[in-house]
């Protein structure tokens, strides 16, 4: 997919290559930098799927932006159920 060399139609890992060449040129960070609203973005520490270096980078790109907050929900997965250890 780095080279963008599969035609859009083509199946990657159940969904067409399109999917993951749009996903790529999403910059959420930009978004929401934009955005002239409030901003809340919610991470759970135990969510494997979406790493603390995530929740950092949300942080950082959001950092003196007056109506923006985000949040570690530290004992929540992905779905943000509530739990203990791996998920």
């Amino acid at each position: 997919l780095d080279a963008r060399t599969l035609p859009p139609t083509a199946n990657v890992l159940g969904v067409p290559a399109s999917y993951w060449y749009d996903l790529e040129d999403r910059q959420p960070l930009d978004a929401a930098r934009a955005l002239d609203v409030p901003v809340l973005a919610l991470f759970g520490g135990r969510d494997y799927q979406v790493p603390e270096a995530d929740a950092a980078r949300w942080e950082r790109a959001l950092a003196g932006r007056q109506r923006a907050e985000v949040v570690r929900v530290s004992n929540a997965d992905h779905l943000f159920r509530p739990g203990t250890g791996m998920a």
